[in-house]
């Protein structure tokens, strides 16, 4: 039975069985409405009458299938659907050891022998076929793969079965030169008619093909194959990359995310995730889940990500063992799942839509979602009140909801509603196409004056886990660190005690998960939020959970504002609890005169202010909001029919008319604002926000034709990044003319809740960059890779990092060795990459600086007059990035007096050098860290790992020591042999705990050097990898690490002088953003104290204005610019 497919079934079991989530079947109460399959039915099976069932796989049309490998004798196995079992105590009789498939038919079967619709290919074999066969009249191929034509007993063409009926297989031959005429079937059981497809199968192989993939499914009536049906493509955002082809059923499909619980979460590599693949088309992941949320997306062949989607999808699953089936489909390069979208992929699957429902969400941030079904063409709204106040009824539309493929969900939906966190008792109605209508879903109803209500009620809301994870005091960007305190009204707060100055990072994060995280501008997902602490000091980190702002006490005025005067309740508050740096207040005013009305600051500056509202007249009664910025004390409201007339307001940022100045603006030189408006506009102010706030009364020129033009000089002593807008009122009515879509140019006449200011870039007075720099062409080289201009030094290091040896090729057509690729995908490893030890980074193709002289001509033929050449400093990997002593050049790339040659033969030919500068982080194998103890001694010095491992095996050798003790212990001893000088211990932070591997999660230990064995101290490597230790920052700077700006920033003799005054023209800094600022304050004096020519361009994969304002960079790498050509290139 089957005996041809038994390695293919037992590796579906294993498929089956990882991952997949136990439970005690429990008959549950169905109704008889409910009897009907349903795409997320959970159909198990167990075997012996185990407690442990095993979840089924579906499969096209409906069939589920297991394969189970039984012993021989009798054995039984029950079916259940949702813990009710279908089939029960199915005796099944096994003469030997063997996989037996057991299938159930979710929508029946129409043979007789099918009961409880179950079957197993032991009691009903004529329901299984054994074999799946090519054969068929294959010309060139047939004969290279040694198939016979139109021969079912060939085993040669025989394909792998894959569950639910479906077989497959990619056939490889030589590149073909032609093309080949084939015409075959798929026959079954090594014979003629047991179910093959009425019609031959005809397919053309295109000239320079090597493979084919046949795909059949004998339930389902399918034969087809990779080359007649339409190729897979995936979308991918990275430009570098490009979107993928792929031949049709050649691609996989894996869950990923924290869907797959603690193990392997976002491991793209990881087995026992793959979809499986039922059409041509689609792909299906069934797994039971727990009550939680969680995150997930896919990816394709283990190594590309989903990317048709920005971020990740949520799941929020409300019950425990709630199966879910994930569904991608091909065709649209859509993923779903049967939580967000259940009719999406019952439709997909042949299954019956279920009809949406009405129903009140309570959300986990304390706010309130209405959901009611409709059609795209309904207008619906919502009309809500307390109970207790039936007459203070307020009504919202909903919108059409669409998931996250853009498919209407068949349900309209409100935004989200707070209510507050006390406990609430709520009457609500429906208007569906002008037809009050109530919510179905709920049985409780409220009659008020002779109309019924829907009721909607919750208990009191006091908050949810909410962290700040970064590079705040805390554990590093974890996500369960530093958990904030509810305040309440949505409001959360946390106060780190004793901040060193520094820049930092953060990001909020909900449940101690990244599944929900906030970021810059309240964004899902979005950018962390930086920050910058300029003096040691508390710092309070404030989240609003309602709309996921977060401010912090160093950049948000916390201000008490009152309202008072005629009709205002006592002790009404202006508030912000949103953060969005607007505080208001909302008054129920009846009709009347309100000339007295004030808004009261009590804590500016220690004192109190107050700010006047213009009286206004109400004809009816009106709720009146009233609004107040404290960081520029512009207020208005809305009492006032009386609006600025827009049609005459007029501003522009690239004509000189409105902005003399052009761009930017040079520090301490005027520039000029003005802005047109219509004569109705009795006061126009100029607000700057930045290193210089300022409110500006603007002045008034003379009217001419309805319209008047505002105008104002203004000069900034401060460099860095502003903001402005302009506030215009009419004694009524108050807006804000700000950009409107952040291009500049025209803007936008709204309201101060909705401002969207100008930038403004005020930069160093006499700022310049080289001018030969400017329409310069740069080649940048990477020296290992480009010419091997002198053999002799090419095997002048065999030493790698640690014990690892170089592997010198010699063929330059060899790629270099991706160990990933090699381990992952071994059989699509191309031919032509190298194979070695399965180490990255140690393959030395022989490039040098001599061989770079040597294409000078070369490189000057091409236009030429930049060389940027990729680090070339004493290093042990080919990429060179992990410096392990930067005044050495590497001896493999040659000597300090070739690139003396290298330089004075580019400035002969008049081109600049330019040098890759690394100085966030160095080798651990370097004379800095010495994690290997190599260095040790050398010119009198230790590297900072063997002093901190010393004095944490003395302390562990010695309980009773202080760290003091073993401080005075470790000096004595490296003293003892040699060492004098003790300035790299300060350049790293190195502490107690291990190093932990992200696979194991178990200590890393050494394997050569003085501790050859034991586990290694812990410190901070670059993103994560201890290969690049990062040097400290004292006090948020590394310039301010004793003797690391000594010797690599502006001492006399200090690593960026020293290679200028070698012939260099200027600096590319890696990692430049992750160094201090001062840090490359200090750089730049250093360096253009040598020549104001030398070049500084820093490494920015995002917005660099703030290092480009004269203090630091001359230019950066322009990423963001080279992504949008790629982008534009493939059509984007």
């Amino acid at each position: 039975m089957l005996k041809r497919v038994s390695k293919q079934c037992l590796s579906v079991l294993l498929s089956l069985l990882i991952g997949l989530s136990t439970f005690i079947g429990v008959p549950l109460n169905v109704s008889a409405a409910e009897t009907a399959p349903k795409a997320n039915d959970r159909v198990s099976i167990v075997t012996d009458s185990g407690k442990t069932a095993s979840q089924m796989s579906l499969y096209a049309g409906g069939v589920y299938e297991s394969c189970v490998k039984l012993s021989a004798g009798v054995h039984t196995y029950t079916v259940k659907v949702n813990g009710s079992a279908k089939a029960t105590d199915v005796s099944v009789n096994v003469p030997k050891e063997e996989n037996v498939y057991i299938r159930y038919y979710s929508r029946g079967s129409s043979d007789t022998d099918v009961k409880n619709s179950t079957v197993d290919s032991v009691n009903n074999a004529g329901h299984f076929k054994t074999s799946a066969t090519l054969t068929g009249s294959l010309g060139s191929i047939g004969a290279e793969l040694g198939i016979s034509d139109w021969a079912p007993n060939d085993t040669g063409g025989d394909l792998v079965y894959l569950g639910g009926g479906r077989y497959s297989k990619t056939f490889t031959f030589r590149e073909t030169k032609n093309e080949v005429d084939i015409q075959y079937k798929v026959a079954y059981n090594h014979a003629w008619n047991n179910g093959e497809t009425g019609s031959n199968v005809v397919m053309k192989v295109p000239a320079g093909s090597t493979s084919f993939t046949v795909f059949a499914d004998y339930l389902q009536g399918v034969c087809t194959n990779s080359i007649n049906e339409p190729a897979i493509n995936i979308y991918q955002s990275d430009a570098t990359v490009g979107n993928i082809s792929k031949p049709a059923f050649t691609t996989t499909v894996s869950l990923i995310g924290t869907v797959r619980g603690n193990s392997g979460t976002w491991d793209a590599g990881a087995d026992g995730w793959n979809f499986s693949q039922v059409t041509k088309n689609l792909y299906i992941f069934s797994k039971t889940f727990d009550k939680d949320s969680y995150q997930y997306k896919v990816v394709f062949d283990k190594k590309s990500w989903y990317d048709k989607i920005a971020g990740n999808i949520s799941l929020n699953i409300e019950r425990d063992g709630t199966n879910v089936v994930f569904l991608y489909d091909a065709s649209s390069q859509a993923l779903y799942d049967t939580v967000n979208n259940y009719n999406a992929v019952s439709e997909a699957l042949g299954y019956q839509s279920a009809p949406t429902k009405a129903k009140v969400v309570n959300n986990a941030n304390g706010t309130t979602k209405f959901i009611f079904p409709g059609t795209l063409t309904d207008k619906i709204s919502l009309t809500y009140a307390p109970k207790s106040s039936p007459d203070k009824a307020k009504a919202v539309s909903l919108y059409a909801e669409k998931d996250t493929n853009g498919t209407f969900s068949g349900a309209f939906t409100s935004e989200n509603i707070y209510f507050g966190d006390g406990a609430l008792d709520y009457i609500y109605f429906y208007t569906v196409n002008g037809v009050r209508t109530l919510d179905p879903s709920q049985k409780e109803t409220y009659t008020y004056k002779d109309k019924e209500y829907s009721v909607y009620t919750r208990g009191a809301f006091a908050g949810r886990v909410i962290n700040v994870p970064g590079t705040l005091p805390g554990k590093s960007w974890d996500p369960a660190s530093n958990q904030m305190t509810y305040k309440g009204n949505g409001l959360y707060s946390l106060t780190f005690k004793n901040v060193t100055p520094a820049n930092y990072q953060y990001k909020i994060a909900a449940g101690g998960k990244w599944d929900e995280n906030y970021g810059m501008y309240g964004k899902a997902g979005g950018d962390n939020i930086s920050l910058t602490v300029s003096s040691k000091q508390d710092v309070t980190v404030y989240y609003s959970d309602i709309t996921h702002l977060s401010v912090t006490s160093l950049n948000y005025i916390f201000a008490d504002l009152d309202l008072s005067g005629t009709g205002v309740p006592s002790g009404t508050k202006l508030t912000d609890d949103g953060l969005t740096g607007i505080y208001k207040a909302t008054v129920s005013f009846p009709a009347g005169t309100y000339p007295d009305i004030k808004i009261n600051w009590s804590n500016k500056s220690g004192g109190t202010a107050s700010y006047a509202v213009s009286s206004f007249t109400l004809a009816n009664a009106k709720d009146v909001t009233f609004y107040f910025d404290p960081s520029t004390e512009l207020y208005y409201s809305n009492a006032s029919d009386h609006k600025i007339n827009s049609k005459n307001v007029y501003y522009n940022t690239q004509d000189s008319k409105y902005k003399s100045i052009y761009g930017a603006v040079e520090q301490n030189k005027q520039v000029t604002f003005a802005i047109q408006t219509g004569d109705d506009v009795a006061e126009a102010y100029l607000f700057i926000k930045g290193p210089e706030n300022k409110r500006i009364a603007m002045k008034k020129g003379s009217a001419a034709d309805g319209k008047i033009m505002w105008s104002t000089t203004q000069s900034f002593a401060s460099i860095g990044q502003y903001t402005y807008y302009f506030g215009l009122a009419n004694g009524n009515d108050v807006k804000v003319y700000c950009d409107d879509d952040g291009y500049y140019g025209s803007g936008k006449l709204t309201d101060l809740s909705s401002v969207l200011p100008y930038d403004l870039v005020v930069y160093k007075a006499g700022y310049k960059t080289p001018d030969w720099m400017k329409n310069a062409v740069i080649y940048q080289i990477f020296p290992d890779r480009f010419y091997n201009g002198d053999t002799s030094n090419d095997k002048a290091q065999a030493s790698a990092r640690g014990a690892t040896k170089y592997e010198f090729v010699n063929d330059w057509s060899k790629y270099p060795e991706n160990p990933e690729q090699e381990s992952l995908h071994a059989a699509e490893y191309p031919k032509q990459a190298y194979k070695g030890d399965g180490i990255w980074g140690n393959e030395i193709y022989g490039g040098d600086l001599k061989g770079i002289t040597q294409k000078i001509s070369y490189l000057k033929k091409l236009g030429v007059n930049v060389i940027y050449i990729n680090p070339i400093f004493s290093s042990v990997s080919s990429h060179r990035y992990d410096t392990t002593d930067y005044r050495k050049i590497d001896p493999i790339l040659g000597t300090k007096g070739d690139f003396a040659e290298l330089c004075k033969t580019a400035k002969a030919n008049g081109m600049h050098v330019i040098l890759d500068g690394v100085y966030n982080h160095v080798s651990d194998d370097s004379i800095y860290f010495d994690r290997y103890y190599k260095y040790v001694g050398n010119d009198g010095k230790v590297g900072a790992y063997p002093y901190w491992a010393y004095v944490y095996d003395y302390m562990a050798e010695h309980a009773d020591a202080t760290q003091d003790a073993a401080e005075a212990a470790a000096t004595a001893y490296f003293k003892g042999h040699g060492v004098t000088d003790f300035t790299y211990t300060k350049w790293f932070t190195i502490t107690k705990k291990p190093i932990l591997d992200q696979a194991t999660q178990k200590p890393i230990q050494d394997t050569i050097g003085e501790r050859k064995g034991k586990d290694v101290y812990g410190y901070e490597g670059w993103w994560g990898y201890d290969s690049m230790p990062v040097i400290k920052a004292t006090n948020g700077s590394e310039y301010q690490t004793p003797g690391w700006a000594n010797e690599m920033v502006d001492g006399p003799d200090s690593v960026a002088k020293y290679w200028i005054s070698k012939g260099s023209d200027g600096w590319r800094l890696d990692c430049a953003n992750e160094v201090s600022d001062e840090t490359w304050q200090k750089f730049r004096n250093s360096v253009k104290a040598l020549g104001n020519d030398n070049v500084i361009i820093g490494e920015i994969w995002d917005d660099a204005t703030k290092y480009l304002l004269g203090d630091m960079y001359d230019s950066c790498m322009n990423y963001q610019f080279r992504n949008d050509i790629l982008a534009y290139a493939r059509g984007g």
